[in-house]
């Protein structure tokens, strides 16, 4: 896990081998992109009323950010850091989009909500 350096009046941001792993096969351009994301999300850990967040119901400090159309941040807050755990394609999401159906048809509670 990496840890970026951050000043008193910003987030401590951690991030997960897993995002290092899938940034090296990534564009340079998307790596920027994921980069930049992570500094956004540094300088404003908080979420509500972004239209580029959306909350994993089942965890209650777990996010996805929208980096592009094709990337996806999973994020975890904490008092005072957050953890970017993984980037991942809309593609999974649907994946998971169509487990909470399932679960939803089932009684359970699905996985993924758009924050308000």
């Amino acid at each position: 896990m990496r840890s970026f350096a951050a000043d008193s009046t910003k987030t401590k941001i951690l991030v997960h081998r897993r995002v290092g792993m899938a940034k090296d096969a990534l564009s340079p351009r998307e790596r920027t992109l994921i980069e930049n994301s992570i500094r956004s999300i540094q300088k404003t850990p908080t979420v509500d009323g972004s239209i580029r967040v959306r909350k994993l119901m089942n965890h209650p400090s777990l996010y996805i950010y929208t980096v592009s159309p094709s990337l996806r941040l999973v994020f975890q807050k904490s008092p005072g850091s957050v953890e970017i755990l993984d980037i991942v394609q809309p593609e999974t999401l649907k994946w998971y989009a169509a487990s909470n159906q399932e679960s939803e048809n089932d009684g359970r509670r699905p996985y993924i909500k758009k924050t308000e």
